[in-house]
């Protein structure tokens, strides 16, 4: 975890992320941003995971997935994908929808 991430803005709007930027070319304004430790988020009855990039992170190191009625996550790239399903998985949950033709999308998972 980087205990002080930036958010990139770009231009176009359309890219927006907080990971892989601190050594990249910009493309557009750079902030500072508070965070959180995703071990530090309290239980929830559900989680939308829309981190701009670093959602694996969020789902690896989140700690209260027993508690979870569902679980929505945001997918950037066809790697992220099969590592986030293969993660909802592990913690015992079935997928009821996912955008497959796309490598970016969003997935709904409840508890299997």
């Amino acid at each position: 975890s980087d205990p002080d991430p930036l958010y990139e803005l770009p231009w176009d709007w359309g890219s927006a992320k907080t990971w892989g930027i601190k050594n990249a070319p910009a493309y557009g304004e750079r902030f500072k941003v508070p965070a959180l430790h995703p071990r530090d988020l309290p239980a929830a009855d559900m989680i939308k995971v829309d981190a701009e990039g670093v959602e694996v992170e969020v789902m690896a190191n989140y700690a209260h997935f027993s508690g979870l009625k569902s679980l929505i996550y945001e997918f950037h790239t066809l790697e992220h994908k099969a590592t986030l399903g293969e993660l909802a998985k592990a913690r015992g949950f079935r997928c009821l929808r996912e955008e497959s033709e796309k490598p970016y999308g969003s997935s709904l998972w409840v508890p299997a």
